[in-house]
């Protein structure tokens, strides 16, 4: 893909384009479907007496896809071959299908500024492999329903029994210590045009610069300050609520806006009298016990597993001495 875009725009030797690859196992139908989402900049960064300069490239043509579909089918067997995962002969006979067993496209494109665009595709690309929203269980029959969105004339949902449908999740599972995210060209880890490029970002270069040439310091305390600061932000609790809940703590309700942090307040007290004053609970729900097999011996109320005798510890540290060791 580097040298493909190297070609096409023209730029000099060393430059490269932004890759951004997510291997997908899954299909639409829970099936195992190893395939790969990339995302790619329309063109190369090239890095020289710090300026960084983008050379765009021309959308590629129906033509241009298929010769590069054509190398990355032979450059693909020749690595399978070296890696002894397939036969000589079979590879022989996948040579001579009419059709080639490969599939590129390249159908979407996110104009400059579209941040929701590239925020959406991303998402897509690093979406799970089952949604839970389209997923349903039987327990008077022992099946699960999964919605299909691609029907292709067929049903519009798929049901297998439980066992069954747990064997295809476990063959989607990736192997261990195999990342399934990963980055090329010029966000490569160990590419030069990795710290240049990341700068520009930060510093929201517009593409008329970068097709100029943006000049970019990368002196030692500005990367080190710049490091510092993304370390920063990835652990602030703010940010890791974020990640964890998918809502914003620090957006108002009310109008929107972002609000300011006045207290941090760790006495249980005060936490307690605040709740309090605002009707709010004070204290986490208990979770009901659950229920007792059929045909066993009924334990707590409602004929629950839990053992009522443990309820005497909660909220106590100190044990008796009739505790056993």
């Amino acid at each position: 893909m580097t040298d493909f875009h190297r070609k096409r725009s023209g730029a000099p030797k060393g430059a490269a384009p932004a890759q951004f690859h997510a291997i997908q196992r899954f299909g639409s139908s829970v099936n195992l479907h190893v395939h790969v989402h990339a995302a790619l900049s329309d063109g190369c960064f090239s890095f020289e007496g710090g300026i960084l300069r983008f050379y765009p490239a021309p959308r590629p043509s129906v033509v241009e896809l298929s010769d590069l579909l054509g190398i990355l089918r032979k450059r693909i067997f020749r690595r399978m071959l070296r890696m002894g995962a397939v036969p000589y002969s079979s590879i022989q006979e996948m040579l001579s299908w009419p059709h080639s067993g490969f599939a590129l496209d390249a159908g979407t494109r996110i104009e400059e500024g579209d941040r929701e665009a590239l925020q959406r595709l991303l998402l897509y690309f690093l979406r799970p492999a089952v949604s839970l929203k389209k997923l349903t269980y039987k327990p008077e029959e022992g099946l699960i329903r999964y919605q299909v969105v691609k029907t292709n004339g067929g049903p519009s949902y798929h049901e297998w029994p439980a066992v069954e449908f747990v064997g295809r999740m476990a063959a989607l599972i990736p192997p261990p210590r195999k990342h399934v995210v990963r980055y090329y060209g010029a966000l490569g880890p160990r590419s030069p045009l990795r710290r240049a490029v990341t700068a520009a970002t930060r510093g929201q270069a517009t593409l008329v610069e970068l097709e100029q040439g943006y000049s970019v310091a990368l002196a030692g305390k500005v990367v080190r300050e710049a490091k510092r600061a993304a370390k920063a932000a990835c652990k602030g609790w703010a940010a890791c609520l974020r990640k964890i809940f998918e809502v914003d703590p620090v957006m108002c309700e009310k109008c929107g806006g972002e609000m300011k942090l006045v207290a941090v307040i760790v006495d249980d007290g005060e936490l307690d009298r605040i709740l309090a004053h605002q009707g709010w609970p004070t204290a986490f729900p208990r979770t009901k016990a659950s229920r007792a097999p059929p045909g066993s011996a009924e334990r707590g109320d409602e004929g629950s597993q839990a053992d009522p005798r443990g309820e005497k510890w909660e909220g106590r540290q100190d044990f008796s001495s009739d505790w056993p060791a």
